[in-house]
């Protein structure tokens, strides 16, 4: 299905959820998603998280970039993702229909390799 659910948890602590989908194998590339529980935020496990995911794609998968889609309102993620290399390379006008208007997303990605 083009597709990777993970669960981000240590012993019985469950932290949040990261996930690669829409994998495109002739462009080498999937879109990575994650969340962090509310109370575990702020605590590295984000970044943690997110070096984890690269590494199991460069040492199983044949990728050559990641990307995400993140909404120009969620401040948290952006910040987690350039504090990880990522890229800001788009800005998605009134992309995204939620709360009753319309919302821009952003679009993130990260070479791993050149």
């Amino acid at each position: 299905h083009k597709q990777l659910r993970l669960v981000i948890c240590e012993n019985d602590t469950l932290y949040g959820f990261i996930d690669l989908f829409d994998y495109d194998y002739i462009n080498r590339r999937a879109c990575v998603g994650i969340i962090i529980l509310k109370q575990h935020r702020n605590k590295g496990i984000g970044s943690k998280s997110l070096k984890m995911i690269e590494q199991h794609v460069i040492d199983h998968i044949p990728i050559h970039q990641l990307y995400a889609n993140i909404s120009s309102k969620n401040s948290e993620s952006i910040s987690l993702f350039k504090k990880n290399g990522h890229i800001e390379v788009g800005d998605k006008k009134d992309w995204v229909y939620y709360n009753n208007k319309f919302n821009d997303e952003l679009l993130f990605q990260k070479i791993l390799f050149k």
